[in-house]
């Protein structure tokens, strides 16, 4: 099965169901920032910054 990702009226995408969601932001939207976590917030994916600080997603 197919998707029509649509961002704008100019930018259309169509994707198979088995595509990622981190490829279609890293890849096609230029979000480089997204980053693939481990799943366990070991790894430091699931920080962002407040300010000057780092923060954890359990904080």
């Amino acid at each position: 099965m197919a998707y029509v990702l649509t961002v704008t009226s100019r930018i259309r995408w169509t994707l198979t169901a088995t595509t990622p969601l981190l490829w279609v932001l890293r890849d096609m939207l230029q979000m480089t920032a997204t980053r693939f976590g481990c799943g366990m917030a070991l790894c430091g994916a699931y920080t962002r910054g407040r300010g000057d600080k780092s923060l954890h997603h359990s904080d």
